[in-house]
């Protein structure tokens, strides 16, 4: 997955902190070095705070990239990063069917979004079939960060809608296909089909 990575912390940290000039070392600084106090501690200082994230606002942000870069809906970026990061269920299954016939799983664009899967020494490959990325719960509903309500240098923002859709998503079985292809017919995997693994 070619996608820029988010960049929220920076975004994240309360900006109104007093940053003061430095001071020589001093006794007015740090206090007799015999004493008890060594740093005058300003009682109203509070230290930097963090928006915490959730997954919803997690994949919201990263799918922003991924659609900048591929071309592709804001709901559609996050329907196939979803699908990209969470094959295992459905790639441990193809490897039970067919073991050591699988020559490589890869992630295919056609006929649509999916899995392709390239097969040794069977005759014919088998028809596409349909699957489906598990439903994963949420623990609580994430309210979106203010400060990602100002657009960033390439001008992403986040939204509650947004999040919203991918906690929808996110606690929703992702339907993907599986192509079949043999290895005889077609060698090497084309782009943009990337080889994910493959059989020693």
């Amino acid at each position: 997955m070619n996608t820029k990575a988010a960049e929220p912390f920076a975004s994240l940290v309360h900006e109104d902190i007093e940053i003061l000039p430095c001071q020589p070392w001093s006794m007015g600084m740090y206090g007799d070095p015999n004493g008890v106090e060594l740093v005058d501690v300003d009682p109203d200082y509070q230290p930097p705070e963090f928006a915490p994230l959730g997954a919803a606002q997690i994949l919201a942000i990263d799918s922003k990239y991924y659609a900048l870069a591929y071309g592709v809906s804001h709901t559609e970026a996050m329907r196939q990063m979803l699908i990209q990061h969470d094959n295992s269920a459905a790639t441990e299954e193809i490897r039970a069917e067919f073991g050591d016939k699988i020559t490589a799983i890869g992630l295919t664009t056609e006929p649509e979004y999916g899995m392709v899967v390239i097969l040794k020494d069977v005759e014919t490959a088998p028809p596409m079939r349909r699957m489906y990325r598990d439903a994963k719960p949420l623990a609580e509903r994430k309210i979106v960060a203010a400060s990602f309500a100002t657009p960033n240098d390439r001008g992403v923002t986040l939204t509650q809608a947004e999040v919203d859709t991918a906690t929808a998503l996110i606690t929703s079985p992702t339907a993907f296909i599986v192509r079949f292809e043999l290895e005889k017919d077609l060698l090497p995997l084309p782009e943009p089909e990337y080889r994910l693994c493959t059989n020693p």
